[in-house]
């Protein structure tokens, strides 16, 4: 049973780049017919955190409180440089369109995807840090992301910061904590014993939060004209800048190992978690960058991880 689903995981991360585009294809079609289910998103995508929170161990967190300057870089470009730059850069593109510009600030603010870990431990990045960064991130996301679009886009739209952090405190940081703790009082043997038997169902509950959270915004992005493509690219761009910010940053005493998870932290946020957000409190318009990020955002961190990291690869090889 153990190494069926040992395959079983394996398969499924393979394909991760398969997961987010089949599930906007299911949301756009079924639309207003998964109205009355899409209350469950926030609770669906808690057992998703869980899920992989609960493979975490405070152990791994306790060496980087030594040397904190990978995190705090970590946090300066996730939560402010790179969503002051996407707001003066959305607001020159989309100077009239304030939900595309909100929805932009929520995209390059939210909390960094679980997935950043294993793409980092691909190109031989540091595991502990990106952990580390992980549950730092989910503990400070839900007062630094509303706090941020507060701050950029001022009163020409109405933030709703109590809501937001009551969202992502449910989405996210409570079942990290619970998951985190659940592995911690048994020594890892969660991980060994129940986190391998989670994770396809994890992954199952990725697709469903994606495809009701979408549902919501079918007609809008049914609406969307082919011009409207320069979305997806300026989307492309702010990745590659994302990436390569945090790779070339300027903070010296931070070694090729932290680099490589700081990069794979600033360039991978959890759009699943910032679509719930904006879709909950905001028009459909501000999740089109969302989305758009949410499509192709797997494709890109394998295009930029193979050209900024592979000759890390190939040691760890």
């Amino acid at each position: 049973m153990k190494e069926t689903f040992i395959k079983i995981n394996q398969y499924i991360k393979n394909h991760m780049w398969f997961i987010a585009p089949a599930a906007i294809v299911t949301g756009i079609i079924l639309g207003d017919n998964l109205s009355p289910y899409r209350y469950l998103a926030i609770y669906i995508f808690s057992f998703l955190t869980f899920t992989g929170s609960i493979e975490m161990r405070l152990t791994d967190f306790k060496r980087i409180v030594k040397k904190p300057l990978p995190i705090f870089v970590f946090i300066l470009y996730s939560h402010i440089i790179l969503p002051v730059l996407g707001f003066l850069l959305s607001s020159i593109f989309f100077k009239n369109n304030k939900d595309i510009i909100l929805g932009y600030i929520l995209l390059l603010s939210g909390p960094v995807a679980i997935v950043s870990f294993i793409w980092s431990d691909i190109y031989n990045g540091d595991g502990a840090l990106s952990l580390s960064m992980i549950i730092v991130d989910t503990l400070v996301t839900p007062i630094l992301m509303p706090i941020m679009a507060k701050i950029l886009i001022g009163d020409s739209i109405k933030i709703n910061i109590g809501g937001m952090m009551v969202s992502l405190c449910f989405m996210v940081v409570i079942p990290l904590i619970l998951g985190l703790s659940i592995n911690e009082f048994s020594k890892g043997k969660a991980k060994e014993n129940v986190a391998l038997y989670l994770q396809p169902f994890g992954k199952l509950a990725l697709f469903i939060a994606l495809s009701l959270t979408i549902s919501k915004t079918s007609k809008t992005i049914l609406s969307l004209h082919f011009e409207d493509t320069y979305i997806l690219l300026f989307n492309i761009s702010l990745t590659a800048i994302a990436f390569v910010l945090g790779y070339y940053n300027q903070f010296k005493m931070i070694d090729e190992k932290e680099r490589i998870s700081v990069a794979c932290g600033v360039g991978l946020r959890n759009n699943t978690v910032t679509l719930i957000i904006a879709t909950t409190y905001y028009s459909s318009v501000t999740a089109i960058p969302i989305i758009a990020g949410l499509l192709f955002q797997q494709f890109l961190a394998s295009t930029f991880c193979k050209e900024l990291f592979s000759h890390n690869k190939k040691k760890k090889q």
